[in-house]
């Protein structure tokens, strides 16, 4: 059921808890999101949260965050890909 698919978002900033609703931005949208659709791995829970989003690819949908065409993402490809690659720390050089 690709309705129910999992879907992240990074850099999510929760701005309001309006009860059943956290209020987040979103890919610069402001969208009221139901608390009991936020998925058990997303970072972002509560008001002041910034991080990663997961919610069912239906209301990403319905929040039109995506379209309905778009491939769901799952959440560790999304999370893998915002991951910067580990660097060594810089070289000091003495003359």
């Amino acid at each position: 059921m690709r309705e129910w698919t999992p879907v992240a978002f990074a850099n999510v900033a929760a701005v309001l808890d309006g009860g059943m609703t956290l209020v987040c931005i979103v890919q610069g949208h402001r969208v009221a999101v139901p608390h009991l659709y936020i998925q058990h791995d997303s970072a972002v829970t509560r008001a002041g949260d910034v991080g990663t989003l997961v919610i069912p690819y239906w209301l990403a949908a319905e929040l039109r965050l995506i379209t309905e065409h778009a491939e769901p993402l799952l959440p560790t490809e999304f999370a893998l890909a915002d991951v910067p690659p580990a660097s060594s720390p810089p070289s000091v050089r003495r003359h």
